[in-house]
């Protein structure tokens, strides 16, 4: 069984200003297309500022475990071992460092991620789906998504190749993520979320 990986909605700190977004354009570099990077083209360390704190329900001094970057998922160090520790192996990490604009402080113990590997698990026949541009890769909107097991091979997190921004994680994985004390992530059952 997998599930869809999405941060916790607040009350949290979010992503503001990603200082390499020129650099990305340059470079047409993708986080979300699956393939690793060649070495020495992503800048180290990564910088971004984190949004002044909002006075909305989902905004709070609490720095989460996962922040979404507009290109690329962003994990604190311990989800990041705490995936090593249950067997993942197809992620790249970049140094990162974030600071707060209202205190001036410089965060450090969070890695840009890089998923490696697109898979294309949708069973188009079962789900209940857009497909763009009639073809059933990168932007498929999904209703309802139903996978074909037998394609991820209990690859235990990946990107969908027909939605290549969503996440998908193995039930072996986020058992062992709670189990490890990674508490922060929300796991949506694919039958109750539609993709977009």
């Amino acid at each position: 069984m997998y599930y869809l990986l999405d941060a916790v909605p607040g009350p949290v700190r979010w992503l503001g200003k990603d200082h390499q977004q020129t650099y990305w354009r340059q470079h047409n570099i993708w986080w979300d297309n699956g393939a690793p990077f060649q070495e020495g083209l992503i800048p180290a360390p990564l910088k971004f500022d984190l949004q002044p704190i909002k006075g909305t329900w989902d905004h709070g001094p609490h720095m989460p475990q996962y922040l979404r970057g507009e290109r690329m998922p962003i994990f604190r160090d311990d989800v990041v071992a705490a995936m090593k520790a249950a067997g993942v192996s197809n992620i790249d990490t970049y140094e990162v460092e974030i600071t707060d604009p209202e205190s001036g402080k410089v965060y450090t113990n969070y890695k840009a991620v890089n998923i490696i590997g697109l898979i294309a698990a949708a069973d188009m026949s079962e789900s209940k789906a857009e497909v763009h541009d009639n073809i059933p890769l990168v932007d498929v909107s999904f209703d309802t998504l139903v996978l074909d097991e037998s394609k991820t091979r209990d690859t235990l997190i990946f990107r969908m190749a027909e939605n290549n921004s969503s996440i998908l994680v193995h039930e072996k994985l986020k058992k062992s993520l709670g189990a490890q004390g990674i508490k922060n992530l929300k796991f949506h059952e694919l039958e109750t979320v539609g993709i977009l």
